[in-house]
């Protein structure tokens, strides 16, 4: 028998519809008392906004994917996202192009979290936060996520958020280069202001190639924030 998946936020939230509920039952809606109140209050506060025009709805999933992905594409696993985020099931169905529509609320989380983390590496420390870490970049290598680097924050034809837009071209390599070609690269790059963490990831290198690179061509690399 399957374990029950463990709950990854309380009871009590307007729409914890997939339990487990009140008898630790998988799958099934919550019927306690805390539940069904918080449930009362989001159909009242949801009637009162459609009554003036403000209710939102849902929004596109596409752009959240895209930042989801993104971040996966820099080595951040779904667990440290999720646990960021506080939610498990609905992240996994947008990565996995499972879901369509989000919550206006998960999109705004998940953008809030891109921005904080689209130019930088999850922790990497201990053993196992670099295994996950490689595991994750090599997953969305082969599972074609694109980068940061591939989508802009302005409408366009590269706009993240635009269901049709496409990615920019050449943001992953996947042939091999030509001799004094990765310096070449690498240079451009940091004096566009580049910082070394994503440089790596736009070249498809480890970011201490890269700075050994550009220390070679006597170029000072930038940094990521911390």
């Amino acid at each position: 028998m399957t374990a029950p998946r463990a709950t990854v936020r309380p009871h009590g939230a307007a729409r914890y519809r997939h339990g487990p509920d009140e008898h630790g039952t998988e799958g099934k809606p919550c019927r306690c008392k805390t539940c069904r109140e918080a449930k009362r209050r989001y159909e009242a506060r949801r009637s009162r906004l459609i009554a003036y025009g403000q209710w939102e709805g849902y929004l596109d999933a596409a752009g959240t994917r895209r930042r989801l992905q993104a971040l996966m594409f820099n080595g951040w696993t779904m667990a440290k996202l999720t646990a960021r985020l506080g939610v498990s099931r609905e992240l996994e169905g947008i990565v996995k192009e499972r879901s369509v529509l989000v919550y206006p609320a998960t999109a705004e989380a998940v953008k809030a979290l891109y921005d904080e983390l689209w130019n930088r590496q999850p922790p990497q420390a201990g053993r196992y936060d670099r295994m996950g870490a490689t595991r994750a970049r090599r997953r969305a290598l082969a599972l074609g996520y694109q980068p940061a680097g591939a989508w802009d924050d302005e409408p366009g034809p590269h706009y993240i958020d635009d269901p049709a837009a496409t990615p920019v071209p050449g943001c992953i390599r996947k042939e091999r280069r030509e001799w004094g070609a990765l310096t070449e690269e690498a240079v451009e790059l940091n004096e566009l202001g580049e910082h070394v963490e994503m440089i790596a990831i736009r070249l498809g290198v480890k970011p201490e190639t890269v700075e050994r690179t550009l220390q070679r061509a006597g170029q000072a690399p930038w940094k990521a924030a911390a």
